[in-house]
């Protein structure tokens, strides 16, 4: 189970499904869950929320064992707002070794063009249910 480094939070602020450059994203307390198709190939991973900050704006998680990259490993993803009011995220961590080392990851959210790892932070836009 997540537990929050807020404890007055018990969701996180990205609960929902989202879409990024035809991606799905489905986000619960519980797990991130990228889906989409390239080349008429269907794709998904998985990674299992081990903790997040909603204040912070981060979520560290682990690989789940089937992705087809970086299995059993782990990821930070990183979120913030940009001018227009909307979310954008960065996977700032997605091979750590540990837990501990994707949670020394980090995104600048100062420069939305480059900060993620020299590249752009990636749109979230809601699907409406």
């Amino acid at each position: 189970a997540c537990v929050s480094t807020s404890a007055a939070v018990t969701e996180i602020e990205l609960m929902g499904t989202w879409v990024s450059f035809g991606d799905t994203h489905e986000i619960t307390n519980e797990s991130w869950e990228q889906s989409g198709s390239f080349d008429g190939i269907d794709y998904s991973s998985l990674f299992h929320i081990v903790d997040f900050d909603n204040d912070d704006r981060f979520a560290i998680a682990e690989n789940d064992s089937d992705n087809e990259y970086n299995p059993d490993l782990y990821s930070r993803f990183d979120w913030t707002v940009n001018d227009d009011g909307d979310f954008v995220y960065c996977q700032s961590a997605f091979d750590a070794a540990t837990e501990a080392a994707a949670r020394a990851a980090s995104a600048d959210d100062a420069d939305l063009a480059a900060g993620c790892g020299g590249f752009s932070w990636s749109p979230l836009d809601p699907v409406s249910e």
